[in-house]
């Protein structure tokens, strides 16, 4: 009888162990099943997808009164908002963002300048961003430098239509 239950446990593993487990075999797959030996293509992947929340150009005036471009027109920023979302909420959170370019307008180097502005979407959400040039940098004329990523600091607002408030701190020219 010893020998017979010992017979019918091993015959049992065997038939267990060669059963194939289904399910995603993919290790980069945030439904990897360690457990799985035949993929069945049910694996789901981090997917980023990235909506356009609008975009804006602000012309940024020289105010400093006993500057020799005041109220001048000195850069253009073209601003343009950006949603990212993920395919599932295990692989990150919605997050915004916007990217700055900056166009020197005038004709002269400017050669440190300190700004900054508060972005208000038409419907909810906000940015600010202060902007200081690395020293012994310059933005040469007609040139342009590129600021990506900048996080939005509440929710995720379009800007077209959206208002502006700047204030420059400080420029210089050479």
């Amino acid at each position: 009888m010893n020998k017979l239950a010992l017979l019918l446990c091993l015959l049992f593993i065997v038939i267990v162990s060669s059963c194939k487990k289904e399910g995603c075999t993919d290790e980069s797959a945030i439904n990897y099943d360690i457990v799985a030996n035949k993929d069945d293509g049910s694996c789901e992947y981090c997917i980023p997808a990235e909506e356009g929340r609008g975009s804006l150009t602000f012309y940024l005036i020289d105010d400093i009164f006993n500057s020799q471009y005041y109220n001048e027109q000195i850069l253009r920023i073209d601003i343009t908002g950006v949603r990212r979302v993920y395919s599932d909420a295990s692989c990150g959170v919605l997050t915004c963002y916007a990217d700055f370019t900056i166009t020197n307008l005038i004709a002269n180097n400017i050669s440190y300048i300190d700004f900054w502005l508060s972005i208000y979407p038409s419907i909810g959400g906000s940015w600010y961003y202060d902007h200081t040039t690395n020293s012994g940098a310059s933005i040469p004329e007609g040139g342009q430098i590129t600021i990506n990523d900048v996080p939005a600091s509440s929710s995720c607002g379009s800007l077209d239509f959206a208002s502006v408030n700047d204030y420059l701190y400080t420029v210089s020219y050479n």
